[in-house]
């Protein structure tokens, strides 16, 4: 039997979902995707290649939430946690189009949203009356990376209806792809490798998500190439900054990611204890550029397995894209 019909024949017993999602990133993409998520699932494997990731440490989230509530501390790491700072980046580019100048692009990352259900309303209140053109939600939607893919979701609704549209969204590590429809239905359409256009004056600018590049892998740039116009202004929506080396050999201006969460407890100075990136310890937070291509790593919305955070804000973030010389 041919691997073609073979694959068809598989396709065939699949739910409707799955037939859908196989037809749009590919059969063999999916069933990468899909036993990876099985592996996480069962605890088969831990996510991040650092042997001292905390999810191989038996019981390291309660310690370190017991230890900060014995120091008598943890209640100040939560009310940093739930004060969102509202974040206007400025940056400039030669190539964007005049028509452009002053685009402004609402980003949301890792929002984790049923880790804290308090952060929602505190999100939704920054959201009010705020003024942007463009915006995107750069992944991880859930808090854990197994279990429950539902308990976000009337959160993230909420969410979704606040922001202007148009907005597009990538999944991040801790986003099953079985995301993707209830996702769809409340109005952010998912970039699952996918370009879309962007236009505002009449002057194009063209979006691109992939899909999260540091777990699951699943960031196809074939699937990119001749997406985008040869000299046309371009962002890259990435989980993770790790995938900027692939982002100037396609010729992106700006990659807009997050999943670091800027470290989430640093100490004084926003200096990194411990992170999760597979990159640059410069590319961790905020701005930074590698040879042709800017990008901004969000310190995220919300936070990862506990409310807190010190030294270390989080973070709703206005970029502001400028015409270099074109003020």
């Amino acid at each position: 039997m041919a691997e073609n019909d073979a694959a068809h024949l598989l396709l065939d017993h699949l739910p409707e979902v799955y037939r859908e999602l196989a037809e749009r990133i590919g059969h063999e993409a999916l069933k990468r995707r899909l036993e990876k998520q099985a592996l996480q699932e069962s605890e088969q494997v831990w996510q991040g290649k650092n042997l001292l990731n905390p999810d191989r440490i038996p019981y390291f989230f309660e310690t370190v939430e017991f230890l900060l509530k014995l120091s008598g501390i943890y209640d100040r790491g939560r009310r940093n946690f739930l004060d969102l700072k509202l974040v206007t980046n400025e940056l400039s580019f030669k190539n964007l189009p005049e028509a452009l100048d002053g685009l402004r692009i609402l980003q949301l990352s890792d929002l984790h949203l049923d880790l804290e259900p308090e952060l929602t309303p505190i999100i939704l209140e920054h959201l009010e009356g705020l003024d942007y053109d463009l915006a995107v939600i750069t992944g991880d939607y859930r808090d854990d990376t197994k279990g429950s893919i539902t308990n976000c979701l009337t959160y993230v609704e909420q969410i979704c209806a606040a922001i202007k549209k148009p907005v597009y969204g990538i999944l991040g590590n801790h986003d099953p792809i079985e995301l993707i429809p209830a996702l769809e239905s409340m109005g952010l359409p998912l970039l699952m490798n996918e370009t879309v256009t962007f236009e505002k004056n009449g002057a194009n600018l063209y979006l691109s998500g992939i899909d999260d590049p540091h777990y699951y892998e699943g960031h196809d740039f074939d699937k990119l190439r001749g997406t985008v116009p040869e000299g046309a202004f371009s962002i890259l929506l990435s989980h993770a900054p790790e995938t900027h080396k692939q982002a100037v050999e396609l010729g992106y201006d700006f990659i807009l990611a997050g999943h670091t969460h800027g470290g989430q407890i640093c100490l004084p100075g926003r200096i990194v204890v411990i992170h999760n990136g597979d990159c640059p310890s410069y590319m961790l937070a905020e701005n930074w550029q590698y040879k042709t291509v800017k990008g901004y790593t969000s310190r995220g919305s919300g936070g990862c397995r506990l409310p807190i955070r010190f030294f270390c804000p989080g973070e709703i973030t206005i970029h502001v894209l400028r015409k270099e010389n074109g003020h």
